[in-house]
């Protein structure tokens, strides 16, 4: 069996505040996703998310200040001519306070059922949010 050919390698970040869920949405895009962004050349995920929480929230955290939930593939949204896999990661605590970087247009802290007008993206929408719901993680 072939291997699956993946062009996006991407870590997100799951930040949860009195049963809810953290998403933004970037510049530009129609869709809300979590924090995180895309592995840099020699980096892994773990470095990965903690480079990307401190560059768009301004917060800090340490690889013991998180655990791996689940590793994703799906289509990237606007070109289903590619894969993303997106190792996901459950953040416990931090430090600092969120303060968006100038990358995010909007912010959201939502529930397992999402304001009809938000569109989150397919990983998060299909597998991450469910899984938060059934673990009694969000509302």
């Amino acid at each position: 069996m072939a291997e699956e050919k993946i062009d996006i390698y991407k870590a997100g970040a799951i930040l949860i505040q009195d049963r809810k869920l953290f998403l933004a949405r970037t510049r530009g895009r129609d869709f809300f996703a979590s924090p995180g962004g895309k592995i840099d050349d020699d980096e892994t995920y773990e470095e990965a998310l903690i480079r990307e929480l401190k560059e768009e929230l301004d917060i800090s955290v340490t690889a013991d200040d998180f655990e791996k939930f689940g590793t994703y593939t799906d289509f990237v949204i606007n070109d289903k001519s590619k894969k993303i896999q997106q190792a996901v990661f459950l953040v416990k605590s931090w430090q600092g306070e969120l303060k968006p970087s100038g990358e995010i247009e909007e912010i959201q802290w939502v529930g397992s059922v999402l304001p009809k007008n938000m569109s989150p993206d397919s990983i998060f929408e299909r597998e991450v949010i469910p899984r938060l719901k059934n673990a009694n993680i969000i509302d």
